[in-house]
C-alpha cells in the first residue's frame, strides 16, 4: 500500500503568530528581570545609604556623649584676650568650615557651626564642635610647677606616665591641653612633638590659640601674681589632654579629591571627623546633609541655629539673630543626617535616605549649676 507524505509546513501567518507570542513572552520575561534587578540594585542601594547614615550619625552621637566629660569647666574654658582661635582648621593652614572662629572668647563644650559646610541640593548645611578630655592620657596623678614665664615650655616631673613621647599615646604637635591650676584653666596647642620631659606652645601656631602677650585667657594668666610670690612661679598644675572634635561634610571632585567649600566641579560629599589640629579622615561616603538644632536652658533665649520641630527637619534655618547666648545653655542636640545613593538611577535622579536622633550630652544635661 502506497503511503502519503504530508510535507506541508507553517503558513506565513502561523510563523507570524507563533514569532509575535515569543516576543511578547522575552518581553514579559525581560520586564520582569530587570524589574527584579532594579529592585535588588534598590535594596542594596537603599541598605549602603542607611548603612552611611547610620555611621555617620552613630560617631556623632558617641562624640557628643562625651561632650564636655573629664574635667572640662561647665562654662567652657576662657580663650586669649584679643585672639579669635579657629576650630576645623588643621596645622597644614587648611580651613574645613566657613566662619571657623571662635567668636564669644570661649572654647565651649559644644560650639555650633550653623550654615558652616557646603550647599547642597539648596541647604547650606551644618557642622558642630565639640570637647571633652581624652581619656587615654591620664595625668591626674602629676602635675608641675616648671612652666616657663612666657607660658610656652611645660616641664613634667620625672616618671609622668605615659610618657610624654610615647609611640602611641604620646603628645603630638597639634594636640591640645588644658591646664588647671589654682587661678584657673587655659588650653594650649602643642607646636612639636614632645620630647621626654618637654611639651611646647609656642605663639604662632595653627589655631592662633597660642598667645603669650595677651593680658588673659592664655597660660601665662595661671602664674601667681606678684607681689607677693616672684613673676612667671605657678602653683601646681596638672595638664589634660583634650580632644576638640569637629564634624563638617567635605565636597569632592569626580576623582573624590577634596574641594574646597563653594569651589566648581563638586559631584559627590562625605562626613568628615577632625580632632584638634590634626589632618581629618572621612567618616561616612555620600553624606549630602548635616543639620543641627539645639535646645536650651533659656528658653527666652534665640541660637544661632534652626528651631526644632518633627515636621520641619531637616530645615534650611533662618539667618542667626544679631545676638546669641554662651553656648553653655545647650542641652539636648538634635542630629540629622542625609545619605545620597552611590549613582543616579536611569532617569538621572539619587535616592536619599535620611536618620534623625537627638541626645543630652551628659555634661551640659545633667550638671549641678549651683555647685
Amino acid at each position: 500500500m502506497r503511503r502519503i507524505h504530508n510535507d506541508r509546513g507553517f503558513s506565513l501567518i502561523e510563523l507570524l503568530v507563533a514569532m509575535a507570542i515569543t516576543v511578547v513572552l522575552l518581553g514579559a520575561a525581560l520586564t520582569m528581570f530587570k524589574k527584579s534587578a532594579d529592585a535588588v540594585s534598590t535594596v542594596a542601594q537603599r541598605a549602603e545609604m542607611q548603612a552611611n547614615a547610620r555611621v555617620g550619625i552613630n560617631s556623632i552621637v558617641r562624640d557628643l556623649t562625651r561632650a564636655g566629660s573629664g574635667g572640662v569647666p561647665f562654662g567652657g574654658i576662657s580663650l586669649p584676650a584679643g585672639s579669635t582661635p579657629f576650630f576645623a582648621k588643621d596645622i597644614n593652614g587648611i580651613s574645613y568650615m566657613a566662619n571657623n572662629t571662635f567668636q564669644q572668647g570661649v572654647l565651649y563644650v559644644v560650639t555650633p557651626g550653623f550654615n558652616d559646610g557646603p550647599t547642597i541640593n539648596g541647604i547650606v548645611t551644618d557642622g558642630v564642635t565639640m570637647i571633652f578630655v581624652d581619656p587615654t592620657l591620664d595625668w591626674r596623678a602629676f602635675s608641675t610647677t616648671t612652666i616657663n614665664n612666657a607660658g610656652t615650655l611645660v616641664t613634667m616631673p620625672a616618671g609622668t606616665a605615659p610618657a610624654l613621647n610615647d609611640p602611641v599615646v604620646g603628645v603630638k604637635a597639634g594636640d591640645l591641653m588644658m591646664l588647671k591650676n589654682i587661678h584657673g584653666t587655659a588650653v594650649g596647642e602643642v607646636t612639636q612633638d614632645a620630647n621626654a620631659t618637654t611639651i611646647t606652645f609656642a605663639d604662632a601656631d595653627s589655631l592662633s590659640i597660642n598667645k603669650s602677650t595677651a593680658a588673659s585667657g592664655n597660660i601665662k594668666a595661671l602664674a601667681d601674681p606678684s607681689p607677693p610670690a616672684a613673676a612667671g612661679s605657678y602653683p601646681a598644675t596638672t595638664l589634660y589632654r583634650i580632644l576638640m572634635v569637629s564634624y563638617f561634610i567635605q565636597p569632592l571632585d569626580a576623582n573624590g579629591n577634596p574641594l574646597a567649600l563653594g569651589a566648581a566641579g563638586i559631584t559627590d560629599f562625605r562626613l568628615m571627623r577632625q580632632v584638634n589640629a590634626h589632618p581629618p579622615v572621612p567618616i561616612a561616603e555620600h553624606i549630602a546633609l548635616m543639620k543641627f538644632s539645639y535646645d536650651l536652658s533659656d528658653s527666652n533665649t534665640g541660637l544661632a541655629t534652626t528651631n526644632v520641630s518633627d515636621a520641619t527637619i531637616p530645615n534650611p534655618g533662618t539667618p542667626p539673630p544679631a545676638t546669641v547666648p554662651a553656648y553653655n545653655e545647650i542641652r539636648n542636640v538634635y542630629i540629622t543626617v542625609t545619605a545620597r545613593s552611590t549613582r543616579a538611577d536611569t532617569s538621572k535622579n539619587f535616592s536619599y535616605a535620611t536618620m534623625y536622633t537627638n541626645l543630652s550630652p551628659r555634661s551640659l544635661s545633667f550638671q549641678d549649676t549651683y555647685q
